[in-house]
């Protein structure tokens, strides 16, 4: 060992039960007023030495009690020594500007050099700290393929623009994980003096034209892939993968992702590929076996930040504890009386708050109950119109109004998309919200302000959080443009605060502090969790489970795109309906054990000039189910008469182009009406297991529900039912399309709810149905500039105020701004 890690396990056991740890405990549990001189000079010579070893865990410390000390005193002057130390420009400006003034503000050659220095890391008005423009640097000197990591908040989204923007002239194309997150990347590219220099961005694979010389595309894996199978010559110069670490996970998902990226390089040996993540541990883990590329990796060390995690068992003993990652101890801090998350909750909220919550039943349970602890009796006139605004989207039942009225936002998956984006926009906006409780749709790239996060359930779906994505999770709060805001901002904020509670949606088995200490330790080594397939050789995968999904992938790659990868033991479809179904990426079933059963049902069954949904919904069933072993539960539903008649009703609505809130009291009045009580709802929302499997609980019984029950229900079941067909049942219609059997006029009214071509160039720009119904209006064609030849749709930015005097819905006006160049 040598000297300097001799001196650092000494340092390690010095601060163990010492005179140290005392006052130290007193300063992070916000009792400076107890410390006496001897301790605060102890803390402070101490954080001097912490800061100047060489272990980042140390360094780690010796900042937080300089920035614990600071905050509590009010004493600035530290934590700008240690701030323009460590090259943290955005506190050390800070500080100058609101606490430095009577003392720093002369004219001396030390300061002028200072307050020169400073300036160096000023970009677009907003100070840089030396890592965020060591980030910038990096990106702007490295040409070939590179991974950038940088916490949430670091500037990223800002990189990936300024990406897109010095390559405009070539094929470009941002990947985001996410359909909702393709208009706010799409409104970010054209905030940012993109609008006259674009003629077009590609949200959706029909608006690609071929053979384009430059294009900005962004786009989901999905999307992409389509694009690339419609084009055989379709190619890019240059991928950004926004969320990067998505690709290590072993879902269906990331194996399509590394697909696409694999297809890309095979098309463009050439062609450079940037992935973006606030957590990637090592550059390696994304680099597949199947591409020759090597990637270059930046990230930044800094830790502006330093988080506060509390504890608390509130059903049970009601200690309040805080946990310090750096000692690796609980605190007690003082003893809560009350039983209730909620009640937890109410008596430490911020003015902003993020509530985490795992189920999106419990998300709206504890939305409605905290909605009622203390109702506003006056709404402005943006909460008024928020509220008529939802209550003509959707339903004047829907739980979320009820909310919104007393400053609460709920935020999950089966919320409709745009509702979604125009809370997250009013939460940020408006004072009146206290809490937006949301599960894990918030890690994928949703910005809002908050300064307090309130973790009630420690899992996604069935899991506990990977350490990453708890990290990830904690970085959603105090973001910089909060802490460093010139008129509200606050240096509080740099120790934001985390709370996990263990309350009524924790299983009372959980060991919540062991997960804590598991989890956020400071000296932790977090590595990589591969668990792609496509990102590890084959002959190195032992788990006989693991390696048959390998070589499935690597079939499934070589069917969508031929000789991308070498394999002697690739299985090529012969059939065109196989092939479809392979570059469709159907997953439902094994395609090659039912090729055979496939061609049989195509040539048995006479189907031509399909135009009707009950038609349509006949020919996917007799088509991809019949003699055929399908391994997915919810596409076998499709065998059942009675699920055929609803996708068939489903369907209809959809070519019919109803609006949601139609939707919504269609499929209300469609339950009541039926012969039957029990009515399936899926697994999220049911509660009663009528198909005797364990872990199903996927019915109601209508009898035991109110009508706003009902239409609560009827709302997540409509979003979440027109996913399915969406991600599931349009890629059978594609099948069937390409097969040369559908009417092209009810292609068109099934894909799009329209065969009028106007419409259809909207939502292929991404325009929801509402809004393209809304526009193709008399009255806004003076705002309008439609090419149908070329698929685009330039909006006068005047159209906004015209459809505030015509009354239309304000989420509708909301939408059209994400549009506007």
């Amino acid at each position: 060992m040598d000297t300097n890690s001799l001196n650092i396990a000494r340092i390690r056991r010095n601060i163990s039960n010492t005179i140290f740890e005392t006052a130290y405990n007193k300063l992070i549990s916000n009792q400076i007023e107890q410390l006496i001189n001897n301790e605060k000079k102890l803390l402070l010579k101490s954080a001097i030495i912490f800061l100047n070893t060489l272990d980042e865990s140390l360094e780690k410390l010796g900042y937080r009690i300089i920035l614990s000390y600071c905050n509590q005193s009010n004493d600035y002057k530290p934590l700008y020594d240690v701030a323009l130390n460590k090259g943290y420009i955005p506190v050390a400006k800070y500080i100058e500007l609101n606490f430095l003034k009577t003392d720093r503000s002369d004219n001396s050659f030390f300061n002028t050099l200072l307050s020169s220095y400073k300036e160096n890391y000023s970009r677009n008005g907003v100070y840089l700290s030396e890592g965020q423009q060591e980030l910038v640097d990096f990106v702007d000197s490295t040409e070939g393929d590179f991974v950038l990591v940088a916490p949430t908040s670091y500037g990223k989204s800002e990189i990936i623009i300024d990406k897109v923007k010095k390559n405009k002239s070539k094929k470009v194309c941002v990947i985001v994980p996410t359909k909702s997150l393709l208009a706010q990347t799409k409104r970010r590219i054209i905030n940012n003096n993109l609008h006259n220099e674009i003629n077009k961005i590609i949200t959706h694979p029909d608006m690609y034209l071929d053979n384009q010389e430059s294009f900005i595309a962004i786009l989901t894996q999905e999307r992409l892939l389509r694009l690339t199978q419609k084009f055989p010559d379709f190619t890019l110069d240059l991928l950004l993968v926004d969320e990067a670490h998505n690709l290590l996970k072993g879902d269906d998902r990331a194996i399509l992702l590394a697909q696409v990226l694999l297809i890309t390089r095979k098309r463009n040996p050439n062609s450079i590929i940037n992935f973006f993540s606030p957590f990637i541990a090592n550059n390696h883990s994304l680099e597949s076996p199947y591409s020759s590329k090597q990637l270059s990796y930046k990230k930044t060390e800094e830790f502006i930040k330093i988080e506060k995690y509390f504890s608390i068992d509130v059903q049970n003993n009601g200690h309040l504890e805080l946990y310090d990652q750096f000692t690796n101890k609980f605190i007690s801090i003082t003893k809560f009386n009350k039983t209730s998350d909620l009640e937890f909750v109410n008596t430490y909220k911020a003015t902003k708050n993020i509530v985490y919550i795992n189920k999106p039943r419990d998300i709206e349970n504890f939305s409605i109950k905290a909605s009622q602890i203390e109702p506003y009796n006056v709404l402005n006139k943006f909460i008024n119109e928020l509220i008529a605004s939802i209550t003509e989207y959707v339903h004047p039942e829907y739980y979320l109004i009820d909310c919104i009225k007393n400053g609460v936002v709920y935020h999950h998956g089966s919320v409709p998309d745009i509702i979604r984006l125009y809370i997250e926009s009013a939460f940020s906006q408006q004072q009146h919200f206290d809490f937006i409780v949301t599960n894990s749709t918030l890690l994928e790239g949703v910005n809002i302000p908050a300064d307090k996060l309130f973790i009630l359930s420690p899992k996604i779906g069935n899991r506990y959080f990977t350490k990453s994505e708890l990290k990830n999770l904690a970085g959603r709060i105090c973001r910089f443009s909060e802490i460093f805001n010139t008129s509200t901002g606050s240096l509080q904020r740099l120790e934001p605060s985390i709370y996990f509670i263990k309350g009524q949606y924790v299983s009372s088995k959980a060991n919540i502090n062991g997960f804590i200490e598991r989890s956020l330790r400071s000296d932790l080594i977090i590595s990589d969790k591969i668990d792609n397939v496509l990102l590890k050789e084959l002959d190195d995968i032992e788990d006989y489970d693991e390696k048959s999904k390998a070589a499935e992938s690597l079939e499934y790659l070589e069917n969508i795109e031929p000789n991308t990868v070498k394999s002697d033991s690739i299985f090529y479809a012969q059939s065109t309906i196989a092939q479809l179904c392979y570059k469709n990426n159907v997953h439902d079933f094994d395609i090659k054990k039912n090729e055979e059963s496939l061609k049989k049902n195509l040539a048995e069954n006479l189907l031509f000039d399909i135009n009707t949904s009950s038609y349509l919904v006949r020919a996917i069933t007799l088509l991809f189910t019949k003699d055929i072993d399908l391994l997915d539960d919810n596409f076998k539903r499709m065998t059942s008469p009675s699920v055929q008649r609803y996708y068939t009703i489903l369907l209809q609505w959809k070519a019919d182009a109803l609006s949601f809130s139609q939707m919504v009291v269609y499929l209300a009045n469609y339950w009541i009406l039926s012969d039957n009580a029990l009515i399936y709802v899926g697994n999220k929302w049911g509660d009663i297991n009528h198909e005797q499997k364990q872990g199903s609980r996927g019915y109601i019984n209508l009898t035991q529900k109110t009508y706003k029950q009902i239409i609560n229900l009827a709302i997540v079941r409509v979003k979440e039912e027109f996913d399915y067909i969406d991600n599931t049942l349009v890629k059978y219609i594609e099948i069937i399309k390409e097969l040369g059997l559908v009417e092209n006029n009810f292609y068109n009214q099934i894909k799009y709810g329209t065969d009028n071509q106007t419409i259809i160039c909207f939502i292929r720009n991404g325009f929801t149905m509402e809004l393209a119904q809304t526009l193709i209006k008399e009255v806004y064609q003076d705002y309008l500039t439609i090419d149908l030849s070329n698929d685009t749709v330039i909006i006068n930015s005047d159209i906004t105020q015209a459809m505030i005097e015509n009354g239309e819905n304000r989420i509708l006006i909301f939408e059209v701004r994400y549009h506007i160049k």
